[in-house]
């Protein structure tokens, strides 16, 4: 399957069908491998079209695929080889046989289907209200409706969702938002597992007091005396010599435990210890639909939120967490949390401001309480949830890394595990309309908006240069202003769509109608070209101009008036 593509649309998700071909809208990350799947009803031939890694926006895939008849075919999506159907599909195919027997066991029977019916709406029109402005509430129609408050209507329907509209409407809820309906597999045969004839189970005697009283009678007979203590050589390896026969215990600083035991031909016993290799992972949270991964992007004043995983193993001791910022950010010390745990109890935060003892230039460390390791008795996995403000010493050419690691025992520890936050720049061109050398031109300023419609804070480091303030600076503007002597560069902005909004024209210029879209893209090359018509503009009303057009028009009116006197005047005289 040959099919010419091309960057599709971002503003309707699933396959929407055109005159010229397919827009394939779906969420997927940048660095995930996407393909639409096709499947070609007449010869049963699957096809894939691969989604090129640069056809993102956010956390959103697009493709257009031209040339496909979509009568002919069938589709589903396949993210980093795991095949599923498109959850916005207009039609559900390949479970029409209900209950098919020969249909068990195969994969991807289920299918999404194209459709291009309309429906009607008829008199009903949706809300006006603003995306700023809502209060969504995500639902599954039979989950929302499973309890008995539904006015007399049947749980799983639509009838018992519209009998809590005042419920969702006390909530402060806006716009409802419905949970897709799925296909379920029907053939789920179970399996089972029937034991042969000569296997019989064994009835458990062992009760926990004979097991008790074993244990006891057992410990009479062990002594508990430390013998030795070796420290590892730069190989890990711990050897005791001159042993007796017998079994012995030996116990590390990290809580580790080995047994060995001697016998009269092999009197010494060499023990590798092998320590347990405690593991961490670090993530920063990539956008607003709570996707993780290793690298963001951020505009400065942003709240950047990390997540580090961390296996405790049982036995446990001396762990420490380290965290390494670069200086575009700033930590926020009050953010941190731990699933599971208590501050103060359980562990400590302490900083490179607080406490000298920090080391590896970290910005901060969590001191894990020896209370809390001696209770943990299996792997268990903690999460721990912090953030940090991209600040204005960020950098738009590397980036800001966050590092993490984790040290336990003596001299053990984790790799830095690394993340990446990156912000972004562009440039404004303004220069007048029909230059071929497109000259700076000075003296047009301009108001940069976020997607919400909201002004963004700018500090002036030069006169060509503008960053986005951190908050609340002193010294932040609501405009910039273009100059002759370059383009305007601003820089620390997220990967979004902004508008440039033009407020003062330069004298003898035209002011711009309309707002300048700006989509930011990691290339951090953009230049926003904005062209200026010249041209005279009436005065506004009320300014010097129409005053003198009233006071010339006043004169000429009262030179009528007289001279009607006059001739009045005359006629009476003759």
């Amino acid at each position: 399957m040959k099919y010419n593509v091309r960057e599709g649309d971002y503003r309707t998700m699933g396959a929407v069908v055109r005159s010229d071909g397919v827009v394939f809208t779906f969420e997927g990350r940048k660095e995930q491998k996407c393909s639409i799947v096709l499947y070609e009803k007449k010869t049963g031939k699957i096809g894939k079209i691969p989604v090129p890694d640069t056809y993102y926006v956010g956390a959103l895939r697009s493709i257009m695929v031209m040339g496909i008849e979509p009568a002919s075919f069938d589709y589903n999506f396949e993210i980093d080889g795991k095949v599923m159907t498109d959850p916005y599909a207009r039609r559900i195919v390949g479970r029409e046989k209900w209950g098919e027997k020969e249909r068990f066991g195969m994969d991807y029977q289920v299918k999404s289907g194209f459709s291009t019916d309309v429906f009607d709406w008829e008199e009903d029109v949706a809300p006006e209200i603003a995306k700023k402005d809502m209060v969504m509430y995500k639902l599954h129609v039979r989950n929302f409706t499973m309890e008995g408050s539904n006015g007399g209507a049947r749980k799983g329907t639509f009838e018992a969702v519209e009998n809590r509209i005042g419920y969702l409407r006390d909530m402060g809820v806006t716009t409802v938002e419905f949970m897709p309906f799925y296909e379920f597999e029907e053939l789920m045969i179970p399996e089972t597992c029937e034991l042969p004839d000569y296997v019989t189970w064994k009835e458990e005697k062992n009760t926990a007091d004979e097991m008790e009283s074993f244990g006891k009678a057992a410990a009479a007979y062990v002594t508990m005396d430390a013998l030795d203590s070796q420290t590892p050589t730069e190989d890990g390896n711990i050897t005791f010599t001159g042993l007796e026969s017998g079994y012995y215990l030996i116990t590390s600083t990290n809580g580790n435990l080995a047994m060995v035991d001697t016998t009269p031909t092999n009197p010494d016993a060499t023990v590798n210890e092998k320590n347990p290799d405690a593991t961490l992972d670090k993530d920063v949270q990539e956008d607003s639909n709570q996707n993780w991964g290793n690298e963001n992007s951020a505009q400065i004043g942003d709240t950047v939120n990390f997540k580090v995983s961390i296996n405790v193993k049982k036995g446990a001791k001396n762990y420490v967490m380290h965290d390494k910022m670069e200086d575009g950010l700033t930590f926020n010390a009050d953010s941190v949390e731990i699933n599971g745990l208590t501050q103060g109890a359980d562990y400590t935060v302490v900083t490179k401001d607080t406490d000298p003892a920090v080391t590896d230039t970290c910005t901060f460390e969590i001191h894990f309480a020896q209370s809390y390791l001696d209770r943990v008795s299996t792997d268990t996995t903690l999460t721990v949830t912090y953030s940090a403000v991209l600040n204005e010493n960020a950098s738009v050419d590397t980036g800001e890394k966050n590092d993490a690691k984790l040290t336990w025992g003596d001299n053990s520890g984790t790799e830095w595990s690394e993340t990446v936050t990156k912000t972004y720049k562009f440039e404004v061109l303004k220069y007048v309309k029909g230059d071929t050398e497109k000259k700076n031109l000075a003296g047009a300023t301009f108001q940069l908006e976020d997607a919400e419609g909201n002004v963004v804070k700018l500090v002036k480091v030069s006169d060509t240069e503008y960053r986005v303030a951190n908050g609340e600076e002193a010294n932040s503007v609501d405009s910039f202003t273009t100059v002759s002597t370059g383009n305007i560069v601003v820089t620390g902005v997220d990967l979004d769509n902004y508008t440039l909004v033009e407020t003062v024209a330069p004298a003898g210029y035209n002011l711009l109608k309309d707002p300048v879209p700006v989509k930011v893209e990691a290339a951090n090359n953009l230049i926003v070209e904005v062209a200026n018509s010249t041209g005279s503009e009436l005065p506004s009303t009320g300014g010097m101009g129409t005053t003198i057009f009233y006071v010339l028009g006043s004169i000429l009116v009262l030179g009528a008036a007289v001279l009607l006197i006059t001739k009045k005047r005359m006629n009476a005289a003759a």
